[in-house]
């Protein structure tokens, strides 16, 4: 072997590197343009495998640094249908966003992370939402089904974390009562106008998205 043939095989290792950066780059460019491009058929159809490789990990929420802030706040409720002596009764909804964001307040020497989760949960669902918004818009009505069944399969982990906390606080809502099934709905609530601050208005709530019926997970409070 020659000092040329050598320095030929080390140099095909930078190379190589090179294009495989340059691939994956290309890649995530491409889907990258796919996920925000407007919402048609086709948009549609290709949105799922490169919402594969953006969601993941690089999905994320603008809006922090966007020139126009927020101008409603996030609830998340859930309901709980409870069962005693043969006769099931669907509990009135009850709020699991605020005790989440005031732990925080509530441990200041040591303040918890908890608050996150309801973060992370509404921003979760408003891509669920906004996904399955382009389906029943852009979708023919024969294919529907089919794309929204593949969207529960694609957010099916998900679904299982919220199943998971929705019965956790409703044990903790219903201590020794029998929980038969649960459902969350997320909603926005207008934020008060600096104008109105001090008339102290009760501001419309808009439920955005609501959850079907899903099974009690009993092994959360110790399978009791």
């Amino acid at each position: 072997m020659t000092d040329q043939d050598s320095t030929e095989k080390v140099g095909r290792g930078p190379k190589a590197v090179v294009c495989l950066l340059l691939l994956c780059a290309a890649i995530y460019a491409v889907c990258a343009i796919v996920v925000d491009m407007p919402s048609s058929p086709v948009q549609t159809r290709v949105a799922v495998p490169a919402n594969k490789v953006i969601h993941p990990v690089f999905d994320q929420d603008w809006q922090l640094f966007a020139p126009t802030p927020a101008t409603s706040n996030s609830l998340i409720k859930v309901t709980a249908v409870t069962e005693r002596g043969g006769t099931r009764t669907t509990q009135a909804p009850f709020d699991i966003e605020a005790p989440l964001e005031n732990a925080a307040i509530a441990n200041p020497v040591l303040p918890t992370k908890l608050a996150g989760l309801s973060l992370a949960a509404n921003e979760e669902w408003n891509t669920y939402r906004t996904k399955l918004q382009a389906i029943k818009s852009t979708v023919a009505p024969k294919n529907r089904q089919a794309a929204i069944a593949e969207l529960d399969h694609e957010y099916r982990f998900t679904y299982d974390s919220l199943d998971r906390a929705a019965s956790y606080y409703a044990h903790a809502r219903f201590p020794g009562t029998r929980i038969v099934k649960v459902r969350v709905t997320f909603y926005k609530q207008d934020m008060v106008p600096f104008s109105r601050r001090n008339d102290h208005p009760v501001m419309p709530v808009t439920p955005l998205l609501q959850t079907s019926w899903l099974p009690y997970m009993a092994d959360i409070d110790g399978g009791s």
